[in-house]
């Protein structure tokens, strides 16, 4: 990080993917330079709360400016999605902060990470679903019995299915209950 006047310099970190130049921000418009925002990871807008007000014109209101977005799929499956854009003030142009926004998914897990002095960082990850094995024969199986199903309906029933897949899954993990100790309950 280097300081020059009202102006801060920083070096991307790992969150923030889309280029390796650094990126020069306001300070004197920010009242939390890079807040914590844990697992709060956005793709577009403002952290309007975290805006001082522009040093230049004292105007509150941003814009959003050089919206640049990239995707990508690799030849493994990996997914990625990176947007960057500059926060500036609706006013007069001022540059206040550059924000970057990253996601990547492989099929199992899916990745998110924001960094912005003005917005914050964070990072989140979410573990997707996996059928086990049996699951996977179940629903090869009933694919090639209704590949004629199709429309809302059946949308409505293969989600169904999901749900009960999901959650047939999701008892294996529970511990086992004693049958006999259900003396709760009036015969």
């Amino acid at each position: 990080r280097g300081n020059n006047g009202g102006r801060l310099l920083i070096r991307k970190s790992k969150l923030s993917p889309c280029s390796s130049v650094s990126s020069v921000m306001c300070r004197d418009c920010i009242n939390e330079l890079l807040p914590d925002r844990g697992r709060m990871c956005l793709e577009e807008g403002t952290y309007f709360l975290n805006v001082k007000g522009c040093a230049k014109c004292g105007e509150k209101s941003t814009k959003v400016a050089n919206r640049k977005v990239k995707e990508g799929e690799d030849e493994d499956g990996l997914y990625t999605e990176e947007v960057e854009y500059t926060h500036t003030c609706a006013s007069c142009g001022h540059e206040i902060a550059t924000h970057f926004y990253s996601f990547e998914a492989d099929g199992k897990t899916q990745e998110y990470s924001m960094d912005c002095v003005l917005c914050g960082k964070g990072e989140s990850t979410s573990i997707l679903y996996s059928p086990t094995s049996t699951d996977t024969k179940a629903a090869d199986t009933k694919k090639t019995e209704d590949k004629k199903d199709t429309g809302p309906a059946a949308d409505i029933q293969k989600k169904g299915e999901m749900l009960t897949s999901q959650i047939l899954e999701l008892r294996k993990h529970l511990p086992e209950s004693d049958e006999g100790d259900d003396d709760d309950w009036e015969d």
